[in-house]
């Protein structure tokens, strides 16, 4: 199991919490257009293409969430390794 680098880890939690906010930006703004179209704005609703666009993101936010995981396993690994004095 390779070991975990500081930098590694803290590239990883940067990346979740940047992934995060641009998920929720894009479901608000998703949210804000369709209650703009829903209140009568002659603006069109939120079409598949946005639709689309927020379930990639989602989709990436997910990768990212699960090297994060992973990451954070390996360190704990190391944790205990040492503990025991692997």
């Amino acid at each position: 199991m390779p070991t975990v680098k500081k930098s590694e880890l803290e590239e990883l939690r940067r990346a979740v919490v940047c992934g995060r906010r641009e998920v929720e930006a894009a479901r608000g703004e998703l949210i804000e257009a369709l209650g703009d179209w829903i209140c009568g704005s002659e603006s069109s609703p939120p079409g598949r293409k946005e639709m689309e666009a927020l379930a990639r993101l989602m989709q990436a936010q997910q990768c990212i969430e699960t090297e994060y995981a992973r990451c954070i396993e390996r360190l704990s690994q190391q944790v205990i390794d040492r503990w025991r004095g692997a």
